[in-house]
């Protein structure tokens, strides 16, 4: 029976695996760019889709809410309302918008 020396045992078989593949391995790309857009570009766009719909007269009078500024959901303000409140208004501003296609639908 043959003894084995320290470097033939299964870890430097391991290594050496490791340096064939990586030898032989194709050379990974560049991740691709990520752009992130600001939010309060998006919350410009969607004020603006807001006005189209009528929304400070059918939404904001009728429901007694103020309209939203351009930082209200996309900025986080420490000082501003608390996060329930701004949650609540999102559900209402939702809740509105899908019964106006409910309103829709039944036309």
């Amino acid at each position: 029976m043959q003894k084995l020396g320290k470097n033939s045992g299964p870890r430097n078989r391991k290594s050496n695996n490791t340096s064939l593949l990586s030898e032989h391995s194709v050379e990974e790309s560049p991740k691709p760019k990520t752009f992130r857009v600001d939010p309060c570009l998006i919350m410009d766009d969607i004020i603006e889709k807001l006005q189209l719909l009528d929304y400070v007269p059918r939404f904001c009078k009728t429901r007694g809410h103020v309209p939203v500024s351009r930082t209200y959901f996309a900025i986080k303000q420490e000082q501003s309302e608390p996060t329930d409140t701004k949650v609540q208004y999102m559900i209402e501003l939702c809740y509105w918008l899908m019964s106006l296609g409910f309103e829709d639908s039944l036309r």
